[in-house]
């Protein structure tokens, strides 16, 4: 009889290790929790002092959410809005008002559509 070797090369496959694409670390900065919390609270007397009532959100690399900080007063909304805001913050890597001037900018320079 003659015997198949398929099965012993799917084992030795199995078994040894493939190295063509060795598994490696990525080193990322991420800000602290500590940091980010000091920073969250910052914003937020920030705010108070400009008369805002706020909530002030920081997202991790990932887009999750690292610290949160709801002040007195604060609409509801504010909850959306904030994350949103973090979030666009982060995907655009610029800082919310930033976003918000260059949209302004972008808005202002168009021309009024005539009927």
């Amino acid at each position: 009889m003659a015997r198949s070797t398929g099965p012993m090369v799917a084992a030795i496959l199995v078994l040894v290790p493939y190295e063509a694409h060795p598994q490696t670390l990525v080193p990322e900065r991420t800000l602290a929790l500590n940091a980010a919390h000091e920073v969250v609270t910052a914003a937020l007397e920030q705010c108070r002092q400009d008369g805002s009532h706020v909530m002030v959100t920081i997202l991790d690399r990932a887009g999750r959410t690292a610290v949160v900080l709801h002040d007195d007063g604060a609409n509801p909304h504010t909850i959306e809005n904030s994350l949103r805001k973090a979030y666009t913050s982060l995907t655009f890597r610029t800082p919310s008002g930033e976003y918000g001037k260059g949209v302004m900018r972008a808005v202002s320079r168009r021309t009024p559509c005539r009927r």
